[in-house]
């Protein structure tokens, strides 16, 4: 089923441990370590993960723990604790059953390393859905290696990993995924979406009914932590006067639009968003799938659609149930069908309204917002106060997510390009005194003055 890669030592580029760790429904903490390695092999890298105990040792305790799983009874027991339950039975078998069980008492460890990683974990995903620096696993089809993106190198893109899956090894990981995610997949419902428990976003094709390639999955990881408006002006993803810019906007409720292809960061966006919006103001968010985390936030209300029913009229539903709610912000994880309507219905009654959009610019923007189903009127453009398209790839010498442009909107249903991608704060002042009144136009200086990044004033004078 699996693999492994055979490198040079003299090719490791970095080397850093991961922690993989759980909590079974009787409350116990259960970790186990793996060490990560990149390696650069003739210009190719990989991703290699070194788990704690040597092979043979690990085959011989996966052999053990396929037997006691032929044994045990599924209980109760079992499941608030099945890594204590494995264990009992070990001992009374291999320990306390057997005289010469010196070779068995040294195996335990490795056991219980692997009842954790197999059966509370995920397998040969358990390191990869462990590592902070993976933004996204996949594999696209069987007999191939699974590839993911790191934080760390994503100038390079999709990473190849040590880990090999042929036909058995895809479709038993991608049944964990379904059951761990609540949902079923099969040749009868060949296409799965899902939430796991640990709030990574999975979606996967079986066997040949979707795909001629055969069975494949996609594993979308988001950060326990969400990055904020700060960490995104560090990062380079956005100027610090943009972030102020923002913060101006959201305090007098304005309707943003975050535009952008897929993985260009719009829903982390999102969130950095919200998450600057006061504790004192109540925020309702509605997805499909729930990525949005405002967890320190007392008044934030997430509305997900049910799985089995019909996405777009369960989304108009929650839409037209959290009008009703006394909401300051409505944000919509992802607009794309008759809901925008709803949201342009939202900004004209006076709520804040923050949602995302898929757009590649301003002319097929507006194309998709006048077509069918949407079809807004024009006359409610003028709603609509500031967009920013989001875009990823090759910019600045390098592979990056970044804010590419962004367009204000006036009050005559006019658009502004106030930023472009490489402009220099001077560009932007330029832009943005046209499109802004006297007295405005100061508030949003002294913001920009006022905006603290790590707790040290930028100079914005330089572009940031």
């Amino acid at each position: 089923m699996s693999r492994i890669i055979k490198s040079p030592i003299d090719g490791i580029m970095d080397r850093y441990d991961v922690i993989a760790r759980y909590v079974v429904p009787s409350g116990k903490h259960y970790s186990i370590p793996f060490t990560i390695e990149i390696i650069d092999d003739n210009g190719e890298y990989i991703y290699r993960v070194k788990e704690k105990y040597e092979e043979k040792l690990l085959n011989d305790a996966k052999k053990i723990l396929d037997d006691i799983i032929d044994i045990i009874q599924f209980d109760d027991e079992l499941i608030e604790d099945p890594v204590t339950y494995m264990m009992n039975v070990y001992d009374k078998i291999f320990i306390e059953g057997t005289k010469d069980n010196l070779y068995f008492r040294s195996l335990r460890s490795v056991v219980e390393y692997i009842i954790i990683k197999d059966i509370v974990g995920y397998s040969f995903l358990t390191p990869l859905l462990a590592d902070e620096y993976i933004e996204d696993i996949t594999l696209s089809s069987p007999n191939s290696y699974i590839q993911v993106l790191h934080r760390k190198y994503s100038g390079y893109g999709w990473i190849k990993t040590d880990i090999y899956l042929d036909e058995d090894g895809v479709e038993k990981i991608i049944s964990r995924l379904a059951f761990r995610s609540g949902k079923s997949i099969s040749i009868l419902q060949p296409l799965l979406e899902g939430v796991l428990p640990e709030k990574f976003r999975v979606s996967a094709t079986y066997r040949n009914e979707l795909s001629p390639l055969g069975s494949s999955f996609t594993i979308r990881k988001f950060k326990q932590s969400p990055l904020t408006l700060r960490d995104l002006t560090l990062s380079g993803f956005m100027e610090p006067y943009l972030a102020a810019l923002i913060r101006y906007m959201v305090e007098r409720k304005r309707f943003i639009m975050i535009v952008g292809p897929s993985g260009s960061g719009k829903t982390t966006l999102l969130n950095a968003i919200l998450l600057d919006i006061p504790k004192t103001r109540r925020i309702v968010t509605l997805e499909e799938i729930p990525e949005i985390n405002l967890m320190r936030n007392i008044g934030w209300k997430p509305l997900t659609t049910r799985w089995d029913r019909d996405p777009e009229s369960e989304m108009l539903n929650l839409l037209r149930y959290a009008l009703r709610e006394r909401a300051d912000y409505i944000a919509v994880g992802e607009s794309r069908g008759l809901e925008v309507r709803l949201v342009f219905q939202a900004a004209a009654t006076g709520h804040g309204c923050i949602t995302t959009f898929h757009a590649s610019s301003m002319k097929e923007l507006y194309a998709r917002l006048k077509s069918k189903p949407i079809s807004i009127d024009s006359s409610m453009f003028k709603l609509l106060d500031l967009i920013i398209f989001l875009n990823i790839g090759e910019s600045r010498g390098g592979y990056r997510r970044y804010v590419d442009r962004v367009y204000l909107g006036l009050r005559n249903g006019k658009w502004i390009c106030i930023y472009k991608d490489g402009y220099s704060y001077q560009d932007f002042l330029a832009k943005l005194s046209k499109a802004m009144n006297h007295e405005n136009l100061n508030k949003m200086l002294s913001m920009i003055d006022n905006y603290v990044v790590d707790g040290l004033k930028q100079d914005v004078g330089d572009g940031g």
